[in-house]
């Protein structure tokens, strides 16, 4: 189940067990590893004859072993000559009712950082019987300047009927985008995590820079660059406030009216009694005969109270004090 005939143009790959409150390594009936299409049963390969299979990292209807994966890891692909970098692979899972605890995660470990990966597909559940029985091609295009790029896929099923096959893995160069003078930030290359972020302060204060957590939603860039516009979340008035973590109302999440694993927004929500600020980082307009801000915003929630508001201004050449109003509504609804 890993490479044996890795070598230039091939990426390498090993498959690992995760096993949670399991002693025994769970039995199938069915082929682990690289399989031919002739054995799956009218699956037709997408490049070439062969396709790998992950089935059963856990066994059915056993609550104790939940989070028990697969986690099959390509080698590391050398990016430095590069000007960007392109990620693709296609996937196959078979159909059948997922169970709750099923899911699958699919990412990129770029330049090493383990700490921040770049998620590409990452579904569970009964969400993945609308995914079922039909390759799906994922890419992912990294516009930014990397060393390397590894990709990981992870999977957990309880059944022989529940399968995934991969096929036509690649990673290659593309054209990096010409961005200048214009910035951007549509969040979409920022990774997404499991956890929703939460923060808890005993200490008393007027104004703190809310950091990144491991595993929860990124509140900070990671991306920033010639093309990219940084970005921080700070929260004002807090006075000892905690933060509930949520899965998806807070920090970097996936697009609420785009079904889309690749389409990702910003979220701000529940921070009274203080409020929260994105910040983005200045953009240097040196030499522009004019400049243009634009953003796209939605309000979204039932019972807002007269206290609650939104503005959204830019600060001018570092005034402060003077600030363009872009947007301000002290009735939300």
């Amino acid at each position: 189940m890993a490479s044996t005939e890795a070598s230039d143009g091939q990426i390498p790959f090993t498959l690992s067990w995760i096993p949670i409150g399991q002693n025994d390594f769970p039995q199938t009936l069915e082929a682990r590893g690289v399989v031919s299409e002739n054995t799956l049963g009218g699956v037709e390969a997408q490049d070439g004859e062969n396709v790998y299979s992950l089935i059963s990292p856990r066994p059915w209807n056993d609550p104790n072993t939940e989070g028990s994966a697969f986690v099959l890891t390509f080698g590391e692909v050398d990016t430095r000559a590069f000007p960007a970098t392109s990620v693709s692979l296609d996937i196959y899972l078979t159909e059948t009712e997922w169970d709750l605890d099923d899911f699958v995660n699919i990412y990129l470990i770029v330049d090493g950082d383990t700490t921040n990966p770049v998620t590409l597909w990452s579904y569970g559940g009964e969400v993945l019987d609308d995914e079922d029985n039909v390759w799906i091609s994922i890419d992912k295009e990294l516009h930014y300047s990397t060393s390397s790029v590894q990709l990981v896929v992870e999977f957990s099923g309880s059944i022989d009927e529940e399968v995934m096959y991969l096929d036509d893995i690649l990673v290659g160069p593309v054209d990096r985008v010409s961005c200048t003078p214009e910035r951007t930030q549509n969040f979409d290359l920022e990774p997404l995590r499991v956890f929703g972020y939460s923060y808890e302060t005993s200490i008393p204060s007027q104004s703190f820079d809310l950091p990144n957590a491991p595993r929860q939603r990124l509140v900070d860039s990671t991306r920033a660059s010639d093309c990219l516009i940084g970005f921080d979340l700070f929260i004002h008035d807090a006075q000892g406030q905690t933060l509930e973590g949520c899965s998806n109302c807070r920090g970097v999440v996936m697009d609420p009216l785009v079904d889309d694993v690749n389409e990702h927004s910003y979220a701000m929500s529940d921070s009274h009694p203080g409020y929260l600020e994105l910040r983005f980082d200045d953009v240097a307009t040196t030499g522009l005969s004019a400049s243009k801000v634009m953003l796209d915003l939605l309000v979204d929630g039932d019972g807002f109270e007269s206290n609650e508001w939104v503005n959204v201004y830019a600060i001018v050449d570092d005034d402060e004090q003077n600030v363009l109003t872009i947007l301000k509504a002290m009735v939300l609804g």
